[in-house]
């Protein structure tokens, strides 16, 4: 149970007994509708891990026009757990967002574009490798690394040459992962 939202007792209680009972519907309807940010960041969270397909697009709304950061952060990490093609262009739009605060999303947003494995996510990737933002980077490598596509390898043998050595070692790791499967 996370406690530090700002949440009333009630609001605490009705978020317990969505979760509890699984209530998609009801996350779904808290995520569009409540005028309290952090029910809306706990429904997106939940509605991830529950993997439910049907909120995909209340998620994709929600990534894309909620006025939380928070909530946008949750809703692409929802959409990563669900992994659900319909939130393609949605997840490299906010990859693309160059806004100093959007770095999180960005982040996540890379991790769900790897889980859908899309070829199309593969260019818009590449130029994440020259974000300044470390996470998004290295987000951005595990995700090539798992789509898997050889045209992924030479940016991802420039990042090799990098000082950081987080950043080496991702490269190097998803390069094996992309020759072992052209390997096979």
């Amino acid at each position: 149970m996370t406690t530090n939202l700002a949440l009333s007792p009630a609001e605490r209680e009705r978020m317990e007994a969505l979760k509890k009972t699984q209530d998609i519907n009801g996350l779904i309807d808290v995520l569009a509708h409540h005028w309290n940010s952090d029910c809306r960041y706990e429904a997106a969270l939940y509605l991830g891990k529950m993997k439910a397909s049907e909120a995909v697009l209340p998620l994709i709304s929600a990534l894309e026009k909620d006025d939380g950061l928070h909530v946008r952060i949750n809703a692409a990490r929802a959409l990563a757990l669900i992994g659900d093609e319909r939130a393609l262009g949605s997840l490299i739009k906010a990859l693309k967002n160059t806004h100093p605060f959007y770095g999180a999303i960005r982040e996540h947003a890379a991790e769900a574009l790897g889980n859908l494995g899309n070829p199309e996510a593969i260019d818009p990737l590449i130029a994440a490798l020259r974000v300044k933002n470390i996470e998004v980077r290295v987000a951005a490598i595990i995700a090539l690394g798992k789509i898997g596509n050889i045209n992924a390898i030479k940016p991802l043998e420039s990042i090799k040459k990098s000082d950081n050595i987080r950043l080496y070692r991702e490269a190097n790791e998803a390069i094996s992962k992309i020759s072992s499967r052209i390997t096979k």
